[in-house]
């Protein structure tokens, strides 16, 4: 029953994100503030088999979250930029860039206001 529960609050919270970005600022900036919040620092395995044999380039991470994908990239040579529209994600992403030594360009925008066409 408490699994019903917390999916139909990630659906609820979902959807308040496709509709208010504030909105989804606001929410993911509570869940990133939450101690208990088990976050990995793994990066996405899909990731890491997509660019395993790829020559290090530039990477744009969309709704970057805590960092853990452009972290990895860097890591490994790229030139990352990344945006979320959580500050407290944010903070979290560069706290972790600096304990591994790399740096990342990143923005506190939503997708909306993201100047991909710059």
């Amino acid at each position: 029953m408490i699994a019903d529960q917390a999916d139909a609050q990630l659906l609820a919270l979902w959807k308040s994100m496709v509709h208010c970005p504030e909105g989804s600022a606001l929410g993911f900036d509570r869940v990133y503030r939450w101690e208990k919040l088990p976050l990995t620092t793994e990066p996405n395995a899909f990731l890491v088999e997509m660019v395993r044999d790829l020559k290090p380039g530039r990477a744009l991470d969309v709704a970057m979250g805590q960092g853990r994908n452009p972290i990895c990239l860097a890591k490994i040579g790229w030139d990352v930029t990344g945006f979320d529209a959580s500050s407290e994600g944010l903070a979290i992403a560069q706290k972790g860039a600096g304990q591994a030594g790399v740096e990342l360009t990143m923005a506190n925008q939503g997708w909306a206001d993201f100047g991909f066409w710059k």
